[in-house]
């Protein structure tokens, strides 16, 4: 006999919904050959703090790695990646970071459906998304963020 189980809730509870401002968006493509070389370069340290990121393979050979990170680790990051050679292929662009963290999001299907359900109805379009077992680390225009944290919170809630 099998049993299958669905956990639902609505709205889904989190630890929080908040904006954080002063992040900046920084996208670097390189060839595959140097994706490790640099991945090396980026380990944690006491220069870049807080930082989240995503890569993608790209047609022509090349990765795309699209760095998330608070403004003040920039200039550390841009130097981790000139010492291995690569340069940032685009401006970096202001962000503000929304990291929905909740009990049991590993455990449950759609947390991330619900997160692209409440920017659409906010008219927001994210500029990276980040999901993670336990979390997810949205990164939005900063002049967005009110918005989108109505939209969100149509999908979750928070303790007060």
């Amino acid at each position: 006999m099998e049993t299958v189980a669905v956990y639902a809730e609505h709205p889904i509870k989190t630890y929080g919904v908040k904006a954080e401002p002063g992040f900046v968006l920084l996208d670097i493509t390189c060839p595959s050959l140097k994706l490790q070389p640099c991945l090396n370069r980026l380990k944690p340290g006491p220069g870049l703090g807080r930082a989240f990121m995503v890569s993608t393979w790209r047609q022509d050979d090349n990765w795309r790695l699209s760095a998330l990170l608070h403004q003040n680790s920039l200039d550390d990051l841009v130097a981790c990646l000139q010492k291995a050679g690569l340069y940032c292929s685009a401006q970096p662009r202001a962000a503000s970071l929304i990291h929905l963290q909740g009990p049991h999001f590993g455990d449950r299907y759609g947390i991330l459906s619900a997160a692209l359900s409440g920017l659409k109805a906010a008219g927001i379009a994210p500029l990276f998304i980040e999901a993670c077992v336990h979390s997810l680390v949205i990164a939005i225009v900063p002049d967005d963020a009110p918005a989108a944290l109505d939209g969100l919170r149509r999908y979750f809630s928070a303790p007060e």
